[in-house]
């Protein structure tokens, strides 16, 4: 996921595809229960949210995030390890 956030492809998206194994589904015909595999596409979406680059937090499009220096070297602490 850093990835996706520091290096954003130019042309496509990046998607994870995910199998879920257990999917209740309803047939429409008989009102019959049943189970089926059901494989899920993921990607990052932010089309409503900025991400603040050194913190990876995001915030909502006007907001002025207020980091003092202090939480600034903390967060390059915690993104070293």
């Amino acid at each position: 996921m850093k990835d996706d956030i520091q290096t954003p492809l130019t042309t496509g998206v990046r998607q994870t595809e995910t199998l879920k194994p257990y999917h209740i589904v309803r047939q429409s015909k008989d009102y019959a229960i049943v189970t089926k595999p059901q494989i899920k596409m993921y990607q990052m979406v932010y089309s409503k949210r900025v991400i603040e680059p050194r913190t990876f937090m995001t915030y909502p499009y006007g907001y002025q995030a207020a980091f003092d220096q202090q939480d600034m070297i903390n967060i390059d602490t915690l993104m070293t390890l």
